[in-house]
């Protein structure tokens, strides 16, 4: 017997949760698996603990003894791994038969000492078996309850899980959490929707700027927040079994008004019907190379910078039939001149001021008799749902169409909802007045006030103004149609048409009959790799 070869084990032990590593469930297995080892003559060799929780066998520790025993050359010869129970080993019943294989082609047998398996004995299977399936029984019913409770939270109006940007998760115990808006992110989240209403920047450009300011989100959880009813207190519940998908009032704080929130949505499928892609922004000095054409080939104009004798000079110029190249900063300036002429007409505008006012008084009327045809539609709408669930219950309707009309008028009545919350708040604004004299004052000193702006809002005002491409002669902008709306309010659909329309002979002329570059030599070629996008 002294010359008998002792035996050797890998002991495993594994919880699942916080609670059971707190409780000692750890070092009650190890402590019962080293008193079993130590009564059969058995030596252990390494002791492996596991506090991950996972279904599957993607465990650290357990991925570590993989990677140690089941190899031609071990560093440790191991006759048996050894658990206290088979559901610390595995939760599922296929993935347990074949790890259980893999170790006995490398001759370690796995086994769980309170419910131990005679691999012996051929009925023995039948056992593991059952001990593998009960432990799969349990995780799948640990799993249903958990589903369940996460629903029942969510139709509570309750939050269930990690809070969202914007929130804390607060809990005081195990049963008693909630959620608070955070001071500091929430800033950024109320800018965000602001900003992204406002339809001045697109989202990706509010989302770029967002974070230099230091919002911590990355851009899809941006736009995902966008889409988020649950800055407005609503919580959107899955559905689940029996239960339909349904929207339900949530017990947290709305950080965002309906309103702002329902014109963020009408934006953002705006520019998915759309397609709008944001393009990579240009250098601040080539900022209107997107608005140029050529003058001469009417190709798109390109913008580069040329090394001087002590600095580089910013310029716009034809790639295509290379016979335009115009000073980029004096291009620049001359736009702004050029806009601050634009001027609105008094007439139109003491016009618009009157239609203003018309406004104003007819639409509070107006206002009201929309609020009073929608909460009749919306009490239609209760009373049809209240007669479904009736049909239900009385299996007049089987469960699909139930789940289907259900579905339908939920949705409808949650746009309506959401319709009638924005048609209460929307009215010509108290400070409708003052924003007119705003917006006035803006386009009298439009040059001025996009001269200091900043790059994104350039572009997007220079594409709000000018519906056409704009050409340049002799350093002015010669050719560029107003759009629409500008053009109303100036009242003169010829104010951009600059210089006389005879000028353009001058650009079909050859250097030899005095066209334009003759007054405007060309300055050096641009450096290699100095082409600006």
């Amino acid at each position: 017997m002294e010359n008998e070869i002792k035996k050797r084990a890998i002991i495993y032990c594994r919880v699942s949760s916080d609670d059971q590593v707190k409780g000692g469930s750890l070092n009650y297995q190890e402590t019962t698996l080293k008193k079993y080892c130590e009564s059969k003559g058995i030596e252990v060799v390494e002791t492996y603990r596991e506090d991950f929780s996972a279904k599957t066998f993607k465990r650290p520790e357990i991925t570590k003894i993989c990677n140690k025993y089941l190899r031609k050359k071990k560093e440790i010869e191991a006759d048996y791994l050894l658990v206290l129970r088979w559901n610390r080993f595995t939760r599922d019943a296929s993935d347990g038969w074949e790890f259980i294989s893999k170790f006995r082609e490398y001759d370690i047998e796995v086994n769980a000492i309170e419910e131990h398996i005679d691999y012996s004995i051929a009925e023995s299977k039948i056992m593991l078996a059952i001990y593998l399936t009960m432990a799969e029984v349990d995780n799948d019913k640990r799993s249903k309850a958990t589903k369940d409770g996460i629903h029942q939270a969510l139709a509570e109006g309750k939050s269930a899980g990690h809070a969202p940007y914007g929130y804390d998760n607060r809990s005081n115990g195990k049963h008693n959490s909630w959620v608070e808006v955070n001071k500091s992110e929430s800033a950024f989240v109320i800018e965000a929707f602001k900003r992204v209403a406002h339809g001045v920047e697109v989202p990706t450009l509010v989302y770029r700027d967002l974070r230099k300011k230091g919002m911590k989100i990355g851009e899809t959880s941006f736009f995902r927040m966008l889409r988020s009813i649950y800055y407005i207190g609503k919580i959107r519940v899955p559905a689940y079994g029996d239960y339909p998908e349904m929207i339900v009032d949530g017990k947290h704080q709305p950080i965002i008004d309906i309103n702002t929130f329902a014109i963020v949505q009408k934006y953002l499928k705006r520019l998915e019907k759309k397609n709008i892609e944001v393009k990579k922004i240009p250098d601040s000095a080539f900022y209107m190379r997107a608005f140029m054409r050529c003058p001469v080939c009417g190709s798109p104009v390109y913008g580069s910078f040329s090394k001087g004798r002590n600095r580089k000079y910013a310029y716009y110029h034809c790639n295509y039939c290379n016979k335009f190249r115009i000073s980029a900063d004096k291009a620049n300036e001359n736009m702004y001149r050029f806009l601050d002429n634009i001027k609105p007409d008094k007439a139109i505008v003491a016009l618009y001021k009157e239609i203003l006012f018309d406004l104003k008084q007819s639409d509070n009327k107006e206002k009201q008799d929309n609020i009073k045809a929608m909460k009749k539609n919306l009490e239609s709408i209760n009373e049809k749902i209240n007669k479904v669930q009736e049909k239900w219950l009385e299996g007049i309707i089987d469960d699909d169409t139930f789940k289907s009309m259900n579905s339908r008028l939920n949705k409808e009545k949650q746009d309506l909802d959401m319709n009638l919350s924005e048609l209460k708040e929307k009215t010509i604004a108290k400070d409708a007045d003052v924003k007119f004299e705003y917006a006035l004052n803006f386009i009298e000193k439009m040059g001025s006030c996009i001269s200091v702006a900043p790059i994104e809002i350039k572009l997007h005002i220079l594409g709000s103004i000018f519906s056409e491409k704009i050409i340049f002669e002799n350093l002015n902008p010669r050719t560029a149609e107003l759009s629409p709306l500008v053009s109303l309010i100036t009242g003169n659909t010829e104010v951009c048409k600059g210089v006389k329309k005879e000028g353009l002979s001058n650009f079909n002329e050859s250097p030899a009959k005095g066209g334009w570059w003759v007054s405007n030599p060309r300055p050096p070629e641009p450096q290699s790799g100095a082409l600006a996008n």
